[in-house]
């Protein structure tokens, strides 16, 4: 049973880093572009 529950943990945490780099990865995408957006004006 303990096993069973360390299993879903390490999901867990594997699915949460996996969306934390996305969405690291969005902000950085949303930061060029607003850059790239002044700095064409």
């Amino acid at each position: 049973m303990k096993q069973k529950i360390r299993e879903n943990l390490m999901d867990l945490k594997s699915t949460l880093e996996h969306e934390q780099i996305k969405m690291q990865n969005l902000k950085i995408q949303f930061y060029e572009r607003l850059k790239s957006s002044i700095i064409g004006k």
